[in-house]
């Protein structure tokens, strides 16, 4: 079977099946930490085990469970897929349970044999801090055949995760309320889902980063060479997500401070509230709704913002058209600077034009009750057209879908 390394006692092996019938090889241990300190251990661990805390996807390989406490950091370094979420709260009330799961993942069906060679493939190796408190899982191939395999672990809900996988393995982490998450992967994607944390930083090389559902806290995602970053709602105090060539969407960003970041790629969020920072080398800008202050820089590609209440919006392209959309109660100054300016239906008061060049400058207010010191809506585009209009809520819907 799998080894586990650092100096581990077997109590016993058995042979074991789930709530499917699927047959476990099961090991259960005393695990006395050798690379970081003590560690503290039921002397005799009873050869059961709640086969339910079993993943029902895949085929069992290998498990083990640990007494740890209710609140640590587990570090994982793997170069098998991993996925990490927390015990069930109502069968382990007291959160002091860790789980490792070593599953199966292909679709040819394994014999006992099958599976017993399988686990000679990898090596796990597991070290303790004291109390329990912290965790250091490693897991190394004996092979460089890619292992259609998953490190699945459960945990006590406020855990601290950080995990490296290699080559294409792939990261996920789902429900946990811990106060770091930490992701590095090569060429494979990570995804988060209802994840609640202080700081959560992701970085990949290449792979796809995806947040379902909701992450919240602050926020660093970076997805490098042709990565994508795609997010239901993100929410905290510092949201940044940077890409190279791969898109950045989102349905819902709600925080302090925004940066979006991409060199030859499009950025299409839906509702964006906050003070936000937006740079594009190369691609389009779309955001739906924008709540909060705006300063975009577009190197060359089209922009279309919606203004969902009295913004200061700096938007400039070298090259590309810009559309803003406007409620007609917005007030506030604007200044516009293209080849072409339409302000269609828009009224500006104390509206005034003027040639820069090639290009027309137009200048106004919204609304009858401007003041200074009111948000202003200043747009430059260095070759290209600018269009005012109105929007209501069911044209700002498709609006929000990039038009």
């Amino acid at each position: 079977m799998g080894t586990l390394r650092g100096m581990l006692t077997i109590i016993s092996n058995a042979t074991m099946r789930n709530n499917k019938g699927t047959q476990l090889i099961l090991a259960c241990c005393c695990i006395h930490s050798s690379t970081w300190h003590h560690s503290i251990f039921k002397k005799n661990l009873q050869v059961k085990t709640d086969t339910s805390e079993i993943p029902e996807i895949g085929t069992p390989v290998e498990s083990w469970y640990f007494d740890v406490s209710r609140s640590g950091r587990i570090k994982i370094e793997s170069k098998m897929d991993v996925h990490v979420e927390p015990i069930n709260s109502l069968k382990f009330p007291e959160m002091n349970k860790l789980f490792i799961n070593i599953m199966y993942m292909g679709q040819k069906k394994l014999s006992s044999y099958d599976i017993k060679e399988l686990s000679k493939q990898y090596v796990v190796d597991v070290d303790l801090e004291d109390l329990n408190a912290g965790m250091h899982l490693k897991i190394e191939q004996n092979t460089k055949a890619v292992l259609e395999t998953l490190c699945h672990i459960k945990l006590p809900l406020q855990y601290d995760v950080e995990v490296a996988c290699f080559d294409q393995a792939c990261v996920s982490v789902e429900q946990t309320e811990g106060a770091k998450v930490s992701v590095r992967t090569h060429a494979g994607g990570c995804t988060l889902k209802n994840v609640k944390t202080m700081t959560t930083d992701v970085l990949t090389q290449g792979g796809n980063i995806s947040i379902k559902k909701l992450l919240q806290g602050s926020v660093d995602l970076t997805a490098s060479m042709d990565g994508t970053i795609s997010a239901d709602r993100l929410q905290g105090p510092v949201v940044h997500c940077q890409t190279n060539k791969g898109s950045i969407s989102a349905k819902a960003i709600y925080a302090e401070k925004v940066a979006l970041t991409a060199r030859s790629c499009n950025i299409s969020i839906d509702s964006c509230h906050g003070h936000s920072l937006v740079d594009i080398k190369q691609g389009h800008l779309t955001i739906g709704t924008v709540a909060g202050s705006l300063h975009a820089n577009i190197g060359s590609g089209n922009t279309h913002i919606g203004m969902a209440e009295p913004t200061q919006a700096q938007i400039s392209t070298n090259s590309g058209d810009i559309e803003i959309k406007l409620w007609q109660n917005e007030s506030g100054s604007v200044r516009l600077q293209a080849d072409q300016v339409d302000v269609g239906d828009v009224t500006l008061l104390h509206r005034s034009s003027e040639k820069r060049g090639d290009q027309e400058l137009l200048t106004g207010e919204l609304g009858k009750n401007t003041a200074q010191g009111e948000p202003v809506i200043i747009a430059k585009t260095g070759k290209g057209k600018i269009k005012l209009g109105y929007y209501n809520w069911l044209t700002s819907l498709s609006f929000s879908k990039g038009r």
